[in-house]
């Protein structure tokens, strides 16, 4: 059974976190998570999704202001890529910055990500742009409260 939470800053699952992250994200790129990568996330929210201890997958949200969110770094490792994880794990940040009350969340999707987001509502508001050293595009969807 998966088990989405909050991963506390500096602990030693947030380690891990920065381990996946470097390897799954970072490393195909040529390049290495660094301190610039991870400026400013003491101020982020790092949810993981587990089986059991294992962290297969994660996701940060960072708060931009005025009821914006910014999703980043999330990751599934492969082996648990294709049955759900991503949709959860998105499901559960977005419902999270909707308690935080969001209005708007956006993100830099890989190009080849951006089908993924596009299927439960983000749209591409950008053209596309180079990050990383891969293309990108900034993608959004727009939270509406459901109070009567």
């Amino acid at each position: 059974m998966v088990i989405i939470r909050e991963i506390e800053y500096l602990s030693i699952e947030y380690s891990r976190e920065c381990h996946l992250r470097d390897i799954y994200l970072r490393k195909p790129l040529g390049l290495s998570l660094s301190e610039h990568d991870t400026k400013g996330e003491e101020l982020q929210i790092h949810l993981g999704a587990f089986i059991e201890d294992k962290l297969i997958g994660c996701i940060l949200i960072e708060p931009v202001g005025d009821g914006i969110y910014k999703l980043r770094q999330m990751l599934v490792i492969p082996e648990f890529q294709g049955c759900g994880m991503g949709t959860k794990l998105l499901k559960f940040a977005e419902d999270r910055c909707w308690h935080l009350g969001a209005e708007r969340i956006f993100l830099h999707a890989r190009e080849y990500a951006s089908g993924f987001y596009a299927k439960y509502g983000y749209k591409i508001v950008s053209h596309p742009f180079e990050e990383l050293g891969i293309p990108h595009y900034v993608m959004e969807k727009r939270i509406y409260s459901t109070t009567c």
